[in-house]
């Protein structure tokens, strides 16, 4: 019971680092940029790409502030002279609910990158998710070149 309130504490903690920082702005700014560079998208392919992403965002933080909540509910059942069962399985409810939420926001989201993207965009995209990679950090590297461009140059 433990783990699940724990893996929740750290998808959430993930969700709001990712949400979080100038530095991370720019970080996700140039990532896209890479992306739409190699996928050779369209202005109005990006401009879809992007508000699916800040609505992503935007529902990531919702669930960052639920977080806040979680911990309140499970320091009162921890501060009772015994474990209030009732109030652990009304958190993990809320905490399904809420995760629930945020992965059917992130399949909309998903979708609508696929119906965006050509056949061609899609396998390079489904491409780089097989990998494991993203499109455009290699490591600590500037963003915008790749490393075969900068140690050609």
């Amino acid at each position: 019971m433990f783990a699940i309130l724990f893996g929740a504490a750290c998808l959430a903690g993930l969700i709001w680092m990712g949400t979080r920082g100038h530095r991370h702005h720019w970080h996700q700014r140039a990532l896209l940029y890479r992306a739409f560079e190699r996928l050779e998208t369209t202005p109005g392919q990006e401009k879809v790409i992007r508000n699916v992403v800040n609505e992503l965002k935007r529902d990531a933080g919702d669930a960052h502030r639920s977080l806040g909540e979680w911990r309140q509910e499970l320091a009162r059942a921890m501060r009772g002279n015994a474990m209030d069962s009732h109030s652990l399985e009304s958190l993990f409810a809320r905490q399904d609910e809420d995760i629930r939420r945020l992965r059917d926001r992130a399949a909309d989201a998903l979708a609508s990158v696929h119906d965006t993207l050509d056949e061609e965009q899609r396998e390079r995209f489904a491409s780089w998710i097989e990998k494991g990679r993203s499109p455009g950090f290699r490591g600590c590297h500037h963003p915008y070149r790749s490393l075969h461009e900068r140690t050609a140059a």
